[in-house]
């Protein structure tokens, strides 16, 4: 084998390998993410959230929800004097209650349920299961079904709930971050 040819296909084999780091890079990310859920490590679980960025997009979405469900927001404020107070302090409240959420047990909290929830069914415990324990009684993560939006987004959907959807997006060139959230999104 000559040496242009050599150098040509370990061309070829690099930018294959080089393919698929970039298209399994969210898959290999969510895999680990359930890891972590499943062994109860909120630290191993932190090391893909994008903190600041899912609280803008919970506290974004529920303001929209809250002006679209008449709190505040279009004819409403026409005809209620209180209307803008009312807004102002939903926004507030609003900001407390997703700074309260978006913590890294209760980003687990949401990663196993598989949704967004105000009121988290139980917190997790101070130390991780037995790995002698029977299966049943080891947390379960959720089937996560996995779309690409664009090159540097994924969006990633419980199967059992289709009502909500974490959206990851590119970390540098191959990581990948928990960074939003979609509501009601089917």
């Amino acid at each position: 084998m000559k040496r242009d040819q050599r150098i040509a296909i370990a061309a070829a084999l690099l930018a294959a390998l080089l393919g698929a780091a970039l298209y399994f890079g969210p898959h290999w990310t969510v895999y680990r993410m359930r890891q972590a859920i499943v062994a109860r490590d909120a630290q191993a679980l932190v090391s893909h959230v994008d903190f600041p960025a899912l609280r803008e997009s919970l506290k974004a979405q529920l303001m929209l929800k809250l002006a679209g469900s008449g709190a505040g927001g279009g004819d409403g404020q026409k005809q209620n004097p209180f209307a803008a107070l009312g807004q102002a302090f939903a926004a507030g409240l609003v900001g407390q209650l997703i700074d309260g959420i978006v913590t890294p047990d209760g980003v687990m909290l949401m990663m196993q349920a598989g949704k967004v929830s105000a009121a988290p069914a139980q917190a997790p415990p101070a130390a991780p299961p037995r790995t002698d324990a029977p299966a049943e009684s080891r947390p379960k993560a959720p089937d996560y079904q996995l779309q690409y939006l664009d090159f540097s987004t994924v969006r990633i959907r419980a199967a059992q709930d289709q009502g909500t959807a974490f959206i990851l997006r590119r970390h540098l060139v191959f990581g990948w971050k928990l960074s939003g959230v979609e509501l009601n999104a089917k």
